[in-house]
């Protein structure tokens, strides 16, 4: 019932079967409450009325890489590749034997972005330590 009436809140819908505003209903205001504590809160009501709560922040954690992954991996060798998720164009790339991968989204893919997108997967490198040795772009 409380649903075909647009999901009022429970003290409203209460107060609309107590008060007999409405027509041939059969439920009293203890069916409500009874409802509630049966089934929870009225879900479509609160979706509608409720205030989207502020994610808490997350801080990144930063690990250490270890002195032997270090010097057997030191260069690496880095394929890049433009790849199409829904329409949207995101640039790829994977630092070949240590396996990691990075992806971000680019507007546009003229050689001009792309440049910038892969001078920023370079720096990322730079700062483990690895020097970049070869870049691939696949085909």
């Amino acid at each position: 019932m409380q649903a075909r009436m647009a999901h009022p809140t429970d003290e409203s819908f209460k107060q609309m079967v107590s008060g007999k505003t409405l027509d041939n209903c059969s439920i009293v205001a203890s069916d409500v409450t009874n409802a509630q504590t049966i089934f929870g809160p009225n879900r479509p009501g609160l979706k509608g009325k409720t205030v989207r709560q502020r994610p808490e922040r997350i801080e990144p954690e930063y690990l250490g890489i270890p002195r032997d992954f270090y010097r057997l991996h030191h260069f690496v060798t880095l394929t890049a590749d433009v790849m199409f998720v829904n329409g949207l164009a995101f640039f790829t790339t994977l630092g070949r034997d240590i396996r990691f991968g990075t992806a971000e989204h680019v507007p546009s893919r003229t050689a001009k972005q792309l440049a910038k997108s892969l001078m920023k997967i370079v720096k990322l490198y730079a700062l483990g330590g690895f020097a970049v040795r070869t870049v691939i772009m696949d085909g």
